[in-house]
């Protein structure tokens, strides 16, 4: 009988521990898939991402190129004529809202300054210095697409060669055109993440390397943000060796969730 009760123990013991085993090996094994589920999904959210911020900047080169390749623009630089500017960004006609920039420069091709114009919305009240900056850092760079970053502000830079609508006669000036960045526009971008924002400082460790249309160099950290229960990828965009953008993107880990809650 007591061998009997022994067997038995033994027996009940013997499955709890098989049982438990089972129960650890398929629950890891099931979590790893969820695992890489998510971080699949992270890497398709960054993509988006990225293609948003290119798609921004090809969508502002248009916008730049029409105005550079246009005649008027041509014989506005070289006259200085206001009907021009009283045609396009006279009080009321409200051009820059509608083409989505917070400012557009005009210089003659020595870098003199001929005409800016600056969105309402936007708040700098030293514009002079901006303007000074910008003409100063790419007095000799003749075409421009970048991120630039002044006073602790970002912004969508471009600058294009102003010439006539055919490319016959030789540049005359440029423009700027600047979209201010912020992290409400950061946010309306990129939906597909929790939160995003801008990031002060630089980061080391990268784990993930993303490409871009205008930036080849975008370097991705992911780690996990306890705090949140979020997924979070610090990005540097660069310019060759340069950073221009650093942002921080928070995602709530759905997937491996609802993983824990199936398994």
């Amino acid at each position: 009988m007591r061998k009997q009760t022994k067997s038995s123990f033994l027996f009940i013991i013997s499955a709890i521990f098989i049982t438990l085993l089972l129960y650890f090996i398929s629950y890891n094994f099931f979590i790893s898939n969820f695992k890489e589920l998510e971080n699949e999904q992270n890497r398709k959210n960054l993509h988006t991402l990225i293609d948003s911020i290119d798609i921004k900047f090809t969508n502002l080169s248009s916008t730049v190129s029409d105005y550079a390749h246009w005649d008027d623009t041509y014989d506005f630089i070289k006259t200085k004529d206001k009907e021009y500017i009283y045609q396009n960004f006279r009080e009321g006609t409200n051009t820059l809202e509608g083409l989505d920039l917070d400012f557009m420069i005009f210089i003659t091709i020595e870098n003199e300054m001929v005409f800016s114009t600056y969105n309402e919305n936007y708040k700098n009240e030293n514009k002079k210095l901006l303007e000074k900056n910008l003409i100063d850092k790419f007095a000799n760079q003749h075409n421009v697409v970048t991120v630039y970053k002044l006073d602790n502000q970002y912004f969508y830079l471009l600058k294009k060669s102003v010439s006539n609508s055919d490319e016959t006669v030789e540049p005359n000036g440029y423009i700027y055109i600047g979209k201010l960045i912020t992290n409400k526009m950061l946010n309306d971008m990129g939906k597909v993440f929790y939160k995003i924002k801008l990031n002060d400082h630089t980061i080391n460790n990268y784990n993930l390397f993303i490409n871009s249309k205008y930036y080849k160099n975008v370097n991705v950290k992911v780690s996990e943000e306890e705090s949140c229960n979020c997924l979070k990828n610090e990005l540097e965009i660069k310019d060759k060796n340069q950073l221009v953008l650093s942002l921080v993107t928070l995602s709530k880990r759905d997937i491996i969730e609802k993983g824990k809650e199936t398994i």
